[in-house]
Formats: C-alpha cells, sequence, structure tokens
C-alpha cells in the first residue's frame, strides 16, 4: 500500500509540474506562483503561513495579504481547495480506504475529513466515489 501510496505521489507531482509549466498565469507573481507549487507539491506534509513566507521572502502577514490579492482567496483556503482537489483524484483512482486518504492529506479526522470535502463538491466523500465509479461502467 506504501509503495501504491509513493508512486501515486511521483505520478501527481510530475503531472502538477508538467501542468504548471504549460499554464503560465500572468495574474500570480512569481513568489505567489512558487508558493502555489509548492503547496501543490506538499499537500502531504504539514503546511503552515510561516513556511510559505520564509519561502517566498516575505513577512507572513505580507505573504497572506499578497496572497489573497493575487489568488482571490486565504492561503489556508487555497490549501483545503487543493487537498480536496486530490482528495477526489484518490477516491476516483485508488481503493484507498477514505479514513487513509484523509490521514494522508493531514486531517485530524475523518469526520473532519468528510465535513470539509462536502463543502466544496456538496457531496460525501464515499457517494463521491460511489458516483465516479458508476460512471466508469
Amino acid at each position: 500500500m506504501a509503495e501504491l501510496i509513493s508512486v501515486s505521489d511521483t505520478m501527481y507531482g510530475d503531472s502538477i509540474r508538467r501542468v504548471h509549466r504549460c499554464r503560465t498565469d500572468s495574474a500570480l507573481s512569481s513568489p505567489i506562483r512558487l508558493a502555489c507549487d509548492y503547496i501543490a507539491m506538499h499537500l502531504r506534509a504539514p503546511l503552515s503561513l510561516n513556511t510559505l513566507a520564509e519561502l517566498t521572502g516575505c513577512t507572513g502577514y505580507y505573504f497572506s495579504r499578497r496572497f489573497k490579492k493575487e489568488a482571490g482567496k486565504s492561503p489556508a483556503d487555497y490549501i483545503t481547495e487543493k487537498e480536496i482537489e486530490r482528495a477526489r483524484q484518490l477516491l476516483v483512482s485508488t481503493n484507498l480506504p477514505i479514513q487513509d486518504i484523509s490521514d494522508s492529506l493531514q486531517f485530524c479526522s475523518r469526520s473532519y475529513f468528510s465535513t470539509v470535502f462536502q463543502q466544496l463538491p456538496s457531496v460525501s466523500p464515499s457517494r463521491y466515489r460511489d458516483a465516479a465509479m458508476k460512471e466508469k461502467t
């Protein structure tokens, strides 16, 4: 199982890098783009505002304001959105238990993961997986 997760992470990281290279978003400055790339590549690690600010050479306050201005959402909201996108990919492309997906994306509990997940696609993780599997057949 760990090997499958590792391969999945490698493929996901490669995909993120390739898509980012193909898509140049001139609305984002270089530091904010760097932070977005870092977030995409480190979803399985705890991410803090201070880490992102240090990465971009800004103070936490300045980074947070600049990120929200350029990306249209706070760093925390952006991270959550990317975690849910990754969870949707894992739900559709693997048979990993929902608890394992929740744990791997650093959610504190499965119930919190389900609550957050339902805010974006408006459906529970298990129903999302069921619907995706029905579409495949």
